[in-house]
């Protein structure tokens, strides 16, 4: 890092024509077990053929990049010595297959309870001193926190949710914006003199994520004209005005795929920031943009349909970013899905519309049901209608799909921690006896046998996931049901309705879980399921009371939320929580996103942010 941050003029670039190729290129004998096996059962030759091959994101070429050879912070000037690489042999063949082979070992590590260690680990041990930039090819990204600078001295900045479905590098993260690997926008020789510049990629980061500009593709023999041509001409008068400020912090690498990353800070007076960005957009080729405004509700994905299931939106989401082809069963709604997701119409309740909704398909995510416990014990055949006979019938349709493929089908079972009734032992793992006490959770029970049956023949793989309180936003989307606890508590905060009405004296515990949670343990099912098994297990991660979520709303928002106890419906269990231990050790499966504080805030965020 530099002693103290260096303006963007103050960091001289040195090119350097010819240079020596790297030791470490990721065909190497050490990367052998990043690399997945071809249909002829032998290692992909390269990192990036697989990707292409099996998990291609939208934005994925191989364009020629700017590879750092040297970094000198001694001099007056802050120096930065560069040659040519390319996306590929950089990034992703070294880069990318270096996070591939730690997780890996990670997941084959972490049940143990054991550290990974660098004897575990052939290709990075290969690599050597991460910093030796002679050994091999580091393509820089430049990562800018943008900070809009407001007269009364507040600051506001923004953040990007970078899509596993668009992006190969750093995706399924909250990220800086602009952040993208330092290259010219076209590989005609004259772009290389007009765009070897910090400040001049930088611009076009800027005009792509946010304002939505397409991508450079590299196609393009005319130079751009930054001078003449918005919005580059408006950022260059800012930044000469001394209005639009860019600083250098220095260079990192990051330490799960040792990507190397130039980072620094734009300092944007906020009305030019308001003025140049006036057309910021919510989501671009990318992902989507997260505003962090203390003065401004924050901006996710738009979603123009209020009842689209939002944990299915996180599931695609999800399954996409793990290299699923996607296809959405849909019954009534016309549900806003990431791209790259086909979309079919169907009802579980007709066998024939069920078969043409999973032809072709060989693995399905089960998430619909009918699910209101008190309406259940008013309308039990409906509801063993729904969820028995629908699952019933959508076995028959894989049964059919996988007498016509020879392939047994993969299938994930949303059921609910309902099926245990309300065990004195605590928490609740999957052994304990099912006790369901109502029409709905009796007819989950019921799917769940005849799934069990049916992988038992061989033609099927199964997992049952037994949620408990899903929770949180997905994508922007969030929970509009405000027979919920969480929704209506975020609801309340928010002005949009009026009191909290609890039954009882709000201290019993439950167990919540993100969808994103949800949504990463279904992926990991699918990935598992074994023709001839059919596994059950619990998802919980964060017990808490009414009170506790009154509590934390509070302290998320800064709002009070009015509260009227009532007489409660009869006894209630005082905790009922989730045992996650089998599918932690099975699965590997951990919770990242169900804090309290997440999982009310997030609601809370999409909730005031509604028309």
């Amino acid at each position: 890092m530099l002693a103290e941050p260096r303006e963007f003029s103050e960091v001289r670039l040195a090119w350097t024509p010819a240079i020596p190729p790297p030791t470490v290129v990721g065909t190497d004998p050490e990367a052998r077990s990043t690399l997945p096996l071809t249909a002829a059962g032998t290692p992909y030759e390269r990192y990036s053929r697989a990707v292409r091959d099996l998990a291609r994101p939208t934005l994925f070429e191989n364009r020629p990049g700017y590879r750092l050879l040297e970094v000198d912070w001694s001099s007056p000037e802050a120096n930065l010595t560069f040659g040519y690489t390319s996306y590929f042999d950089s990034v992703v063949d070294v880069s990318s297959a270096l996070a591939h082979e730690y997780g890996g070992q990670m997941a084959r590590t972490s049940p143990s309870g054991n550290a990974v260690s660098l004897d575990d680990l052939p290709f990075r041990s290969r690599v050597g001193d991460p910093f030796d930039l002679a050994r091999r090819s580091v393509l820089p990204s430049i990562d800018t926190l943008t900070i809009r600078k407001g007269r009364d001295g507040k600051a506001s900045f923004v953040l990007h949710y970078r899509d596993a479905a668009a992006v190969a590098t750093a995706s399924s993260l909250y990220h800086l914006m602009p952040a993208g690997v330092f290259q010219p926008s076209s590989i005609a020789p004259s772009h290389q003199a007009n765009d070897f510049s910090l400040w001049r990629s930088s611009m076009r980061e800027f005009a792509e994520e946010f304002l939505g500009m397409e991508e450079a593709d590299g196609s393009s023999v005319t130079p751009i004209d930054y001078e003449g041509t918005e919005p580059f001409r408006s950022m260059v008068r800012a930044r000469e005005a001394g209005t639009f400020r860019m600083w250098c912090f220095g260079v990192g690498l990051d330490p799960l795929s040792l990507c190397g990353e130039i980072l620094s800070v734009a300092v944007i007076d906020a009305d030019v920031y308001d003025e140049i960005f006036a057309g910021l957009v919510a989501t671009n080729q990318e992902g989507s943009l997260v505003s962090v405004d203390p003065d401004a509700p924050t901006t996710g994905l738009p979603f123009t349909e209020a009842e689209v299931n939002r944990l299915g939106n996180a599931v695609a989401r999800e399954l996409l970013g793990a290299g699923f082809d996607v296809v959405a069963g849909v019954h009534k709604t016309d549900p806003w899905l990431p791209e790259g997701v086909e979309i079919r119409r169907g009802d579980l309740a007709d066998p024939e519309s069920t078969h043409d909704l999973v032809r072709d398909v060989d693995a399905v995510a089960h998430l619909v049901a009918l699910a209101r416990v008190r309406e259940a014990a008013s309308m039990p055949r409906q509801y063993y209608r729904v969820n028995t006979v629908g699952t019933l019938n959508l076995l028959d349709a894989l049964a059919a799909e996988t007498d016509r493929t020879g392939t047994p089908a993969r299938l994930v079972f949303s059921s609910t921690a309902a099926v245990y009734g309300t065990p004195a032992k605590q928490p609740i793992d999957e052994a304990t006896p099912l006790a369901p006490m109502n029409p709905y959770p009796a007819s989950k029970v019921a799917a769940e046998d005849l799934i069990g049956w049916q992988a038992a023949t061989g033609a099927l793989g199964a997992t049952t996931l037994r949620l408990f309180n899903a929770a949180g936003a997905a994508g922007g989307r969030a929970d509009p049901d405000l027979t919920r606890v969480i929704p209506k508590v975020a609801a309340v905060a928010a002005g949009r309705e009026n009191e909290l009405v609890v039954n009882g004296d709000g201290t019993a515990i439950r167990d919540f879980v993100h969808v994103r949670d949800i949504a990463r343990a279904v992926a990991l099912a699918l990935q598992a399921a074994d023709p001839g098994r059919h596994e059950v297990y619990n998802v919980g991660a964060t017990p808490a009371s009414v009170l506790d979520i009154v509590r934390v709303a509070e302290s998320v928002t800064g709002r009070l939320v009015a509260v009227r106890h009532q007489q409660a419906y009869g006894a209630e269990a005082p905790v009922l929580t989730a045992d996650t231990t089998k599918i932690r050790s099975d699965l590997g499966w951990q919770p990242e996103n169900s804090a309290l504080e997440r999982l009310v805030g997030d609601q809370y965020e999409v909730t005031v942010n509604q028309p």
